[in-house]
Order: C-alpha cells, then structure tokens, then sequence
C-alpha cells in the first residue's frame, strides 16, 4: 500500500538521509545525561555567525510557536494587529494573553493591498506579520516592511516579522529583515531550524532582536526552554547546509512546475505564491474542500482545509510542494476527481 502524502504540511519534502540523520543522533545522544546549557551559547555563537550578529541578539525557542507565545505575553493585553488570513498561533497567543485582537483582511491575493500598510500598526500594542504569509503565499518587500517597521516605531508597538518559510523563496537572504538588526528596538524577526531540514518533531527555533527584547523574553521563559536533544542537534545543522541548499533549489524550480499544473484543473483557482506552497480555491463545483480532503484520503493524500482562516470559506485549501513523484500522483488523482 502507498505511503502517505502529506501536501498540508509545508516543510523540506527531501530532509536529512537517513545516514546524516544516525549522524546527528550519535553526536547527540552522548549530551542526554546533561542538562542543556541554561545560556545555550554554542547554538547562539553558531547562528549569530551565520547572521553575522552577535548571541545577544538571539535566543532559541521551543518552535517559533513557543516564541509566538512569549511575544504576546510581553504584550499581554494590549492591541494585536494580524493582517488576515494568516498563520492561526497568531490569533491563539493573542487570545491567551487577552490581547483586543483585530484582524484587518489584508492578504487578498491581487498584489492590491485592501488598505494602507501603516493602518495595520496598532498603538502601544503588537503586529504580526508572516514573510511570506501563510496560508496565501503572499510576501511585502523590504522597502513596505521597513514602512511598517518604522510606524511600529513611532506608534510604540511591536512589529514580529516571521521568517518561517523565507527560505523557500528565491533570494531569501536579501528579503530578510535579519540585515536591518540589532538597530531597531520594535522589531522581532523569527526564524525555524526544523522546516528547512524537515526535523519538525525536535521543536527549534529562534528570536533574533534588539539586546533589549532578548533580555524580557528570558524573564519570561522557563530555565532550560529548548531541551538538550534539539540544542545538540542545531548546534550540528550547519554541517549540512550544501544538502539542505541543494534541496530547497529543487522546491523552488518544482514550485514554478507545481503552479502551472494547478492551472490545468479547470475547477481550482490557484493564487501564485512566492514559496513552496499554494492557497486554492474550488470553483464552478458543488464539493467542499472536506468532501475533496475525503475523496483524497481514500488514496492517502492530506491536504490543509483552509475554512478556519478569517475571509476564506469551505471552498479553500492549501498545498505544500513535496517531490515531484509525489506532486504527480497528487495531480493524477485532482485531475481525476475535478476534471470532469
């Protein structure tokens, strides 16, 4: 029986061998008798390398949900700005901290913005914002982000940029909000280890901020907030940043193929999208996406049903670009059930 395809779950669809992955474990495991280092300073030196920082402008997080988490809480009930439909642990960690939540429908998928960028910075409180944004694979550019960031500025709010899924555009490194740091003291850019290497499950990733921001998220974290197993392992990622490169080459050239076969599905709309993923639309057609995501489960496909997001309906859904082998069967199967 085949496997299952996972097409709702936007990471790395190659990841580590399974050679490189014995190699990780084996470095490892020899660390599980410790303690983490409460300071985490060889990760820290490791990433503030690779951006070209220094450690007191990072700090590692449980997943950039954990850091979602702790940046509501230092804006615990105050205004939350998050431009819709985005990534729901925005909404979520806002909610907790009983943060007055707007949610402005923003990304609408025309390269139109349905009001001015400024207008989304709220006063003494916090904005999310997804680079790109999930789920509609839409992305500002520097020059609108630094707008924002400025605004953030003169309004006394946070702006948290989340840098997730940059590494599946093209050139992600000079669309980065990383280069404008440590200067500004209002912005926050988050950033996964786990996406781009497929290692979800050891939960990694991490602030970079003004020296100011990292030293009130440690007042609110637990000692020891990342454990010894994912600390050892990014510490150890580097070591393989040529297989990881070469991996998200193929996505972003099978993400251009993955778009123009959409296309050739005569009942889904399809947004374009700057990364490794695609916000659909059923039209001209009686079926929800539940009955389509039923329908593909008979076959082992998954997809992401995207009628919980603010301003999308029963109609939406998202696909991740996995392997091309993979993306064909998806494809075969869509074009089964809806071409006709």
């Amino acid at each position: 029986m085949d496997e299952w395809l996972d097409f709702s779950n936007n990471i790395n669809p190659f990841g580590l061998p399974d050679a490189e992955l014995d190699s990780l474990w084996s470095d490892a495991r020899q660390d599980l008798k410790n303690y983490p280092d409460p300071e985490y300073l060889e990760l820290r030196n490791l990433l503030a390398e690779r951006h070209e920082l220094s450690r007191i402008n990072i700090w590692p997080f449980n997943g950039t949900n954990d850091a979602i988490h702790a940046l509501a809480s230092l804006w615990r009930s105050k205004d939350a700005s998050i431009p819709a439909p985005s990534f729901r642990e925005y909404f979520r960690a806002a909610k907790i901290n009983n943060c007055p939540i707007e949610e402005p429908l923003f990304w609408n998928g025309s390269g139109k913005r349905s009001q001015d960028i400024a207008s989304l910075i709220p006063l003494n409180g916090i904005c999310f914002v997804g680079h790109p944004n999930s789920p509609t694979g839409e992305m500002l550019d520097i020059e609108e982000l630094m707008t924002l960031s400025d605004f953030a500025e003169k309004r006394n709010s946070l702006l948290v940029v989340d840098e997730a899924f940059l590494p599946f555009t093209s050139s992600a490194e000079n669309n980065s909000m990383i280069h404008t740091l440590p200067q500004k003291t209002n912005l926050v850019v988050l950033r996964s280890l786990t996406k781009t290497h497929a290692l979800p499950g050891i939960r990694l990733g991490y602030v970079v901020a003004h020296e100011k921001i990292i030293s009130q998220l440690q007042t609110l974290v637990p000692s020891w907030n990342v454990n010894t197993l994912a600390t050892a392992i990014g510490a150890n990622l580097n070591k393989y940043e040529n297989i990881i490169e070469e991996q998200i080459k193929y996505v972003v050239a099978e993400s251009k193929w993955f778009y123009k076969e959409l296309g050739l599905i005569s009942k889904v709309e399809a947004r374009p999208s700057v990364c490794n993923f695609f916000l659909c639309k059923l039209v001209d057609c009686k079926m929800t996406v539940q009955a389509l995501q039923d329908r593909l489960a008979n076959d082992r496909i998954l997809i992401r049903d995207c009628s919980n997001y603010p301003g999308l309906t029963d109609q939406h859904f998202r696909l991740a670009v996995r392997q091309s082998e993979e993306n064909d069967r998806l494809f075969h199967r869509l074009k089964e059930i809806l071409n006709r």
